[in-house]
């Protein structure tokens, strides 16, 4: 995994407008992977599915409830 582009969840939420509540949702859900440092086994996510998960939200791309 390249470490200089991953985003811990809180990252990830405060660049999404949401809660890390919300983030650990959707990747129950399937929306988001389940992706883990494999040194600490916190999530991490790329800017690409933080690119993603705002299409998510906008209603760009949907998804199953």
């Amino acid at each position: 995994m390249e470490n200089k582009k991953l985003l811990n969840i809180s990252k990830f939420a405060e660049l999404a407008g949401v809660f890390h509540n919300t983030i650990r949702n959707y990747q129950k859900r399937g929306v988001l992977p389940d992706r883990r440092n494999p040194l600490n086994n916190y999530r991490v996510f790329t800017y690409a599915d933080l690119e993603k998960f705002k299409k998510v939200l906008s209603g760009e791309i949907r998804t199953k409830k």
